[in-house]
């Protein structure tokens, strides 16, 4: 049997209300909370009631069924709110019936504090009945350049609308609608804005009684973050395709890029590039300007992310550079903008000669134009701390890195999401030394702010305490790490993750096994994230090699592979995955050089597995695995690439059961091997056959 709708006042009963009250003037400048003690109250001093009962006794005529709930809105204008609603609900009679939380179901005679209301869970009740009834939800956001309601009620109610599967809707008042539309006119930046600013309403974690209600749902505040940013993606979306339809072609332009900048935001590089196209053309009409240079530079970006060959993208990128320098110079915000996009491009890329020099004259430039510690500089400080990272340059990322989270931290705070990402990148510079406990209390300090800013159920801070986990693997803290990163897995179940995303838990876990000695366990998870990661994306796929070579290292530590058929299996694998060689499909990089290792690397067999990774000249001439331990030379153990020693393994096999005849034909096949990838001949076994 269907729930009966709770009872709402119509937007006819509001209009009255003001009337009756003096009309607008008297409600200018006053929030919903000031309404409420400033009018409500006297208003239904007489009976005693909440505002919808006393209607009820009072006005029968203007209460019904409600057929949409909105948010409580307590510091908004009330004003904007219900010329929001008028807007939004588009209904000349006047009579929708809504059910506004706080306003009009609460007895303000009893509940005189919103945030005591927001404690009790009777509104909790009434609100879940509403939606379960078949009541809409719409939430009025302001202002634009923020677009949250009061995160604890908001929070909830879009809670409410995924249990009951709901719909779920936004709105914003006349005046913020026109001033978005305004400030998009005047800059591109804006479309972006309004679509990041979604982090805030995260920010402020619920009350127990959302809390407890997202427990028993088994959902997290990421899911109620992603409806929201889908809901205001799609708001955004149909107010820019209005806008191109209705605006004559000298001034369309600016919203086909908008447009093109909101489908960007999500990913959906094809539709950007066909909107930033066509917007070109439309610009191409008028002659040249800043306005196109700007175009060019967008759509240099996305077809780079929709994954163009460089022949396609960088000349985009570079003629609007170059148009832009000639006209605006060097140290105009477009100019720089399209530097640091270039720059980035190019690191992205792998083509660090040219991405490097863009970004340090980006910071250089910058700083004299905006100051040292402008948002300019910061973005392009932690450009240039990933560069190096990505060069595997950790000494020369971690003084920029460092230097930049603590200018974030004094401009930005230590909540703001780009401070918590620059502190990831300071951990990373000591992991890639091999500073672990230098980097416990950073990665620590990152998991602490995730879960204070979003929970500590959200992807983001499980992300986090699973890189917590891995460090306390490396240093050796086992148990800690592995209770971490089993919880890290659990999490992945209970969230439904893509195989990539797992395998970012599953690998270490797997790792983790191996030191605590779980062999069996750790060849059982990393097999079931190896095999998933190929169902999904097939076997070449980079993380799809990587969990192989994983794989390959558990056994070929532990002495896993024992016959000819499990020998062949493996390689097989290799072969479908292209990792044939000697080049390792995981990042592993030289703590004694910082160099990536290609062919035979070294490792510490007291340490904590692959904590120390060192190539032959460093672990053989340099001695620098002193520096990291001190087991000493005898505690470090060769481990060869995996087709190589299948290879090696596979000879010693045959040579053991005296199989000349087929040693012969893989000797060939291994020398022939070792002269293609330029294997030293110190490295190479000897033929037995001639032994």
């Amino acid at each position: 049997m269907a729930m009966s709708s709770p009872l709402g006042l119509t937007l006819r009963f509001f209009k009255h209300f003001v009337e009756a009250h003096g009309g607008r003037e008297s409600f200018h400048g006053r929030s919903t909370a000031d309404v409420c003690n400033d009018f409500v109250k006297p208003y239904t001093a007489s009976t005693q009631l909440s505002l919808v009962e006393h209607v009820h006794q009072t006005h029968p005529h203007y209460v019904h069924p409600a057929t949409w709930v909105v948010n409580p809105a307590w510091d908004h204008l009330f004003l904007d709110v219900v010329d929001a609603w008028r807007e939004f609900f588009d209904d000349p009679d006047e009579a929708v019936s809504v059910m506004w939380v706080g306003m009009s179901t609460a007895n303000h005679h009893h509940h005189i504090d919103s945030h005591e209301l927001l404690a009790t869970s009777s509104w909790a009740a009434d609100l879940h009945a509403a939606l379960a009834a078949g009541v809409k939800v719409v939430l009025v956001l302001r202002p634009w350049h923020s677009p949250t309601t009061e995160p604890k009620w908001g929070l909830f109610e879009m809670y409410v609308a995924i249990a009951t599967r709901g719909e779920f809707q936004v709105t914003m008042g006349k005046t913020q609608t026109s001033a978005l539309l305004d400030a998009i006119q005047d800059d591109d930046r804006a479309v972006w804005s309004f679509l990041t600013a979604r982090e805030k309403a995260n920010k402020v974690v619920g009350t127990h009684v959302l809390d407890e209600a997202l427990t028993a749902a088994q959902l997290a505040l990421s899911d109620v973050d992603r409806m929201l940013f889908d809901v205001l993606h799609d708001w955004i979306l149909l107010i820019l395709q209005e806008k191109t339809k209705t605006t004559a072609d000298d001034e369309k332009a600016k919203w086909v890029v908008a447009l093109g900048l909101a489908w960007m935001h999500t990913l959906s590089w094809d539709k950007a590039q066909q909107c930033l196209e066509y917007a070109i053309g439309l610009y191409q009409r008028h002659g040249e300007g800043p306005a196109l240079f700007r175009a060019w530079m967008h759509l240099g970006d996305a077809v780079h992310k929709r994954g163009q060959p460089q022949q396609v993208w960088e000349p985009l990128l570079r003629n609007a550079l170059d148009r832009q320098i000639d006209h605006l110079g060097k140290d105009h915000f477009d100019t720089l903008d399209t530097m640091n996009k270039l720059g980035v491009t190019y690191i992205n890329v792998g083509a660090y000669q040219l991405g490097m020099p863009l970004l340090l004259e980006w910071f250089e430039i910058g700083c004299q134009k905006f100051g040292d510690e402008s948002e300019v500089v910061l973005e392009a400080m932690a450009a240039i701390a990933r560069g190096y990272l990505l060069q595997h340059q950790g000494a020369a990322c971690e003084p920029w890195a460092v230097d930049c989270v603590e200018r974030m931290q004094r401009t930005l705070g230590d909540d703001d999401s780009r401070t918590c990402a620059m502190q990831d990148y300071v951990a990373m510079c000591y992991t890639t030394q091999g500073k672990y406990r230098q980097a416990a209390p950073v990665l620590q300090a990152v998991y602490e702010t995730r879960c204070r800013v979003h929970g500590c159920d959200h992807l983001f801070a499980w992300g986090s305490y699973c890189l917590v986990g891995e460090n306390h693997q490396r240093l050796g803290e086992i148990y800690q790490a592995k209770e971490i990163l089993l919880a890290c897995m659990d999490a992945a179940n209970r969230f439904k993750l893509s195989p990539l995303q797992t395998f970012a838990f599953s690998g270490k876990l797997g790792i983790t096994y191996l030191c605590a000695g779980d062999v069996d366990k750790a060849r059982t998870i990393l097999r079931q994230a190896h095999d998933d990661l190929v169902r999904e994306y097939g076997a070449t796929y980079p993380a799809s090699q990587a969990a192989l070579y994983v794989r390959c290292f558990v056994d070929m530590t532990t002495h896993g592979w024992t016959t000819l058929a499990q020998l062949s299996e493996f390689e097989s694998l290799l072969l479908q995955a292209e990792c044939a060689h000697e080049r390792p499909a995981s990042r592993l990089v030289c703590h004694g050089c910082a160099r990536p290792v290609c062919g035979t690397f070294f490792t510490c067999s007291k340490c904590p597995s692959l904590a120390w990774c060192f190539c032959g000249p460093c672990a053989c001439f340099l001695d620098k695995p002193r520096a990291f331990c001190d087991h000493g030379a005898p505690a470090l153990v060769t481990i060869t690439p995996p087709a190589r020693f299948i290879q090696e393994e596979r000879l010693a096999l045959l040579a053991q059961d005296a199989n000349w005849s087929e040693y012969a034909m893989h000797f060939e096949a291994y020398q022939a091997y070792c002269a293609t990838h330029d294997v030293p001949a110190r490295e190479q076994v000897d033929d037995a056959a001639k032994i």
